[in-house]
């Protein structure tokens, strides 16, 4: 049986060349005949043998040679100077029509793509991570839509804790203070409730939910939904487990909830090999502490916080209340060991 030769490029072309002209030996036949036996161009052969003789690269940059003199160093001055986003890069056509007489697209393309890498990095370095550390105590819900139907999830962030389901066609503020005030009844109250600012979300009667409960709202800034980007990445997750039982089928509602009994019985490397379930049932233990004198307690100093915050920063504007109020909360859950903040990987000491 005669030996297929696969082409390879650099350090294998040699070798190809070598196997082809064993080939033409032990065959007796010609180039073209021993070219077709293993299966490599004759165009190809001749050109990597002309370069092999002559010392030249292999495997050569396609496309026109450039015949201006690259200033390297002022072109990645350049493209530092670029916007960068997440996925994009703003201006990279404009200065390629501006050096392309220096450089191909395509190299321009990768230089564009390591400083934005790079850039990116740099940003994610001095994000501030926050880790939640106290099971029960508080929530974060949101809505999302799957096919025709919307989901409202709860989910305790410490724990990862998912609860009960609930599924509609549309999904009204009503609806949402209805499921979040079984939930209440069924689990206990959290003291913190984290929410993004959709109307439904931020409906009168979610407001009234959470005034008789006296449990205290945590709103996330407008236009960044990162701030809630636990419950993000927990709808990512419960929809990876879904599309395995079919979210569309008729049983939606059961899949629903055998997707997050599964999730929440998953160990986590993040809590220390143990499940969702046993972290969450701990906490509620703990939540008893948290009676409605305490709950006013708290929520007296963060109001006294916030307005503090607003006099000594200066605050103005629709959104100052928002800002503060946001800040207070923060403050009191890392003074007291709710939350962690870490930068770059080192943990941060709690407010003074």
């Amino acid at each position: 049986m005669r030996p297929r030769l696969r082409r390879k490029k650099n350090k294998a072309i040699p070798m190809l060349l070598a196997q082809v002209e064993a080939i033409r030996t032990e065959v007796g036949g010609a180039c073209r005949q021993a070219l077709e036996a293993a299966g490599l161009p004759c165009t190809t052969y001749h050109r990597w043998a002309a370069r092999l003789r002559s010392k030249e690269p292999f495997v050569r940059t396609p496309g026109p040679k450039k015949v201006v003199q690259l200033e390297l160093g002022d072109l990645l001055a350049e493209v530092r100077r670029m916007k960068h986003r997440r996925r994009r890069s703003f201006g990279t056509t404009e200065l390629y029509e501006e050096h392309k007489k220096e450089i191909s697209r395509r190299e321009l393309q990768g230089l564009v793509k390591v400083e934005r890498c790079r850039v990116n990095a740099e940003k994610r370095a001095h994000l501030r991570r926050i880790t939640w550390q106290v099971a029960g105590l508080t929530w974060a819900m949101d809505a999302t839509r799957i096919g025709p139907m919307q989901l409202q999830q709860v989910q305790d962030l410490a724990s990862r804790y998912k609860f009960g389901p609930f599924l509609t066609v549309t999904l009204s503020g009503e609806q949402i203070a209805g499921h979040l005030e079984e939930l209440i009844e069924a689990y206990g109250p959290p003291l913190i409730l984290k929410r993004d600012r959709g109307s439904n979300q931020q409906d009168d009667a979610v407001n009234a939910v959470l005034s008789k409960y006296l449990i205290i709202p945590l709103d996330s800034p407008r236009r960044y939904p990162q701030y809630n980007g636990a419950m993000e990445r927990g709808q990512g997750e419960l929809k990876g487990v879904l599309e395995l039982r079919d979210p569309l089928a008729d049983q939606a509602l059961a899949n629903y909830t055998a997707s997050a009994h599964d999730l929440n019985h998953r160990r986590r490397p993040c809590l220390g090999g143990r499940t969702s379930c046993a972290v969450f049932g701990e906490g509620r233990e703990a939540m008893k502490a948290y009676t409605r004198p305490k709950r006013k307690e708290v929520i007296d100093w963060i109001r006294n916080e916030a307005l503090d915050i607003i006099q000594r920063d200066g605050l103005a504007g629709a959104d100052a209340r928002d800002v503060a109020w946001r800040r207070a909360v923060e403050t009191w859950l890392h003074r007291n060991g709710v939350i962690t903040v870490s930068v770059g990987g080192q943990v941060l000491p709690c407010f003074p």
